[in-house]
């Protein structure tokens, strides 16, 4: 029979404590409840304690699993039914009965856990208080930082640390105990002395951050090392809620959903104007770029090298038009050789090396001229050189320095050098090259800068003259202290004791030649057409003349 029958049959009452039963003889009785349920379980069914209980307490256990993907929580202890199974939040799978993991299914990566939280980033939602601000509304030293630069009138001091244990020489706990902790704003400051936006008298605040003890051991706000107050975060900035992300594993980088094999770009593959960022694997664009007219290297750091393109100079940073003058075409009396890609000969004077084997290869097949190429010929200056009948290009490597160093009639088969024309065409700096006097001419030319966009023009050569009328200078020095001076023709057979073998340079004037002699009586002749000849050119000849013939050039 149903107990809540038996109950309303007998109308039997039992004592408080105490529930109805039916004994085997079908009695009904009373007896005691039996005793509540354990900390890890929970009743399942209703037990009155007034004795009016029909039957005794139920009590099942908590559960300890639950279905796949769920989880329980072992501190929810809810009172007359079993705990509940949740799902495990979004990007997390089960890890046990009662916690969930961060997981990710994308290949090549792994799972992380972020934070959210609010961050102390406007200065006007801060508040001063006299009082330790919690936890959860302090500022970090950055934001203190930042609080402090963004107003005029305070002067952001530091760390309590690094501030003052130097120049003190105290104790760091000294000072963390003289502190509040976190933000504060020391010397006079309080929070009458700010109307919300500034503060009213002139370089009132130090701001100071301590984060050296707690709250029971320290400085407090409102006193400190005078009056500090410190500085509350307006609202809570401690992290609120953990969310599931993910990073690639070492050797990948993500590209959208997915995790694709890092290739480690090299500064080969940056374009002009770009440098690699190592750390970021990527090609990014020069801190200094974007300077017109300009061409841009590789770069090898933030700070790319540049320099101003053709027609433009560097001026304070950037590149400006610059007038050029233009070579002109080769006047009479000089040489160049424009036609043949801006060359000229070169002739008694030392080789500049302005051409290169592919240059002098590409002068000789432009002249129809054979093209020789020698590592090392003592006879042939170094280069580029050519035959005066244009017959044959040489080029000579020199690989053992030993070349000749004079071009023309100073070495042995008489060959020209070969020279760009180039040098600087800028109307502000000017120092065109490449220009000598042509055959039949002597002199040295002389360049006159242009006017804006025009051609240059050229001086210095004359024409050679037939007859000898010009002054003849002999020098015991390098073109200094003349030793001998002879107007127009004229021989000596000896010099004379006082002048003899003092001979270092000359000047020939143009319808001269001169002949030299080591020895007296016109012994031991080298000639010299019209021209001036230092030291060095008068090498092999310097204080060794006797005896000289000046005469006319024919």
């Amino acid at each position: 029979m149903n107990p809540h029958l038996l109950y309303l049959v007998h109308e039997k009452t039992c004592k408080k404590g105490e529930n109805i039963v039916v004994n085997l003889a079908g009695d009904v009785c009373c007896t005691p409840l039996s005793a509540p349920c354990g900390p890890l379980q929970y009743q399942a069914n209703s037990t009155p304690e007034d004795g009016s209980a029909v039957e005794d307490r139920v009590c099942l256990n908590y559960r300890t699993s639950c279905p796949s993907g769920q989880i329980y929580d072992p501190s929810d202890t809810p009172t007359g039914k079993d705990r509940s199974c949740l799902p495990c939040p979004a990007g997390q799978r089960k890890e046990s009965e009662t916690s969930c993991i961060c997981y990710t299914d994308i290949a090549n990566a792994r799972p992380i856990l972020s934070k959210t939280s609010s961050t102390c980033d406007s200065i006007k939602e801060n508040t001063l208080h006299t009082r330790i601000p919690p936890a959860s509304h302090r500022l970090t030293k950055e934001e203190c930082r930042s609080y402090a630069e963004a107003d005029p009138y305070l002067e952001w001091v530091g760390d309590i640390t690094e501030a003052w244990t130097s120049d003190w020489g105290a104790s760091a706990e000294y000072f963390w105990r003289k502190f509040p902790l976190g933000c504060s704003i020391q010397r006079r400051c309080d929070t009458s002395a700010y109307d919300g936006n500034v503060w009213l008298y002139n370089r009132c605040g130090e701001v100071f951050y301590n984060d050296h003890f707690d709250e029971t051991t320290g400085g407090k706000c409102g006193r400190g090392r005078s009056d500090g107050v410190c500085v509350e975060c307006a609202y809570d900035n401690t992290p609120t809620e953990a969310l599931c992300d993910w990073e690639c594993n070492s050797g990948y980088i993500k590209m959208g959903e997915a995790c694709v094999v890092e290739v480690r770009l090299t500064p080969g593959d940056c374009k002009t104007g770009e440098y690699l960022d190592t750390a970021a694997n990527e090609c990014k664009a020069c801190d200094n770029a974007g300077i017109a007219n300009a061409t841009y290297a590789v770069g090898e750091s933030s700070t790319c090298d540049w320099e101003c393109n053709s027609g433009y100079s560097e001026v304070s940073g950037a590149c400006e038009h610059i007038a050029l003058c233009s070579h002109p075409a080769a006047p009479t009396g000089y040489t160049n050789l424009k036609n043949w890609n801006n060359v000229e000969f070169k002739a008694d004077a030392k080789p500049s090396l302005s051409m290169s084997a592919s240059d002098c290869s590409e002068y000789a097949t432009k002249i129809g001229a054979n093209f020789i190429t020698n590592d090392n010929s003592k006879d042939d200056p170094e280069g580029c050189t050519v035959k005066p009948d244009l017959s044959t290009v040489y080029f000579n490597k020199n690989l053992d320095g030993g070349a000749y160093p004079w071009c023309g009639s100073a070495n042995k088969y008489n060959l020209n050098c070969v020279e760009k024309l180039g040098g600087k065409l800028s109307l502000s700096d000017f120092a065109p090259t490449g220009w000598s006097c042509a055959d039949g001419y002597i002199g040295t030319p002389e360049a006159q800068v242009c006017s804006a966009g025009g051609e240059y023009t050229l001086s210095g050569c004359e024409k050679l003259k037939r007859i000898c009328s010009g002054k003849t200078i002999f020098y015991d020095g390098d073109l200094s202290k003349p030793l001998i001076t002879k107007n127009g023709r004229g021989s000596s057979r000896w010099v004379g004791r006082s002048k003899n073998d003092r001979l270092s340079s000359m000047i020939v004037p143009n319808g001269c030649k001169v002949t030299l002699y080591y020895h007296a009586w016109w012994k031991g002749p080298k000639v010299y057409g019209p021209g001036t000849y230092n030291q060095e050119a008068m090498r092999g000849f310097t204080h060794h003349m006797s005896s000289y013939k000046i005469q006319n050039l024919r």
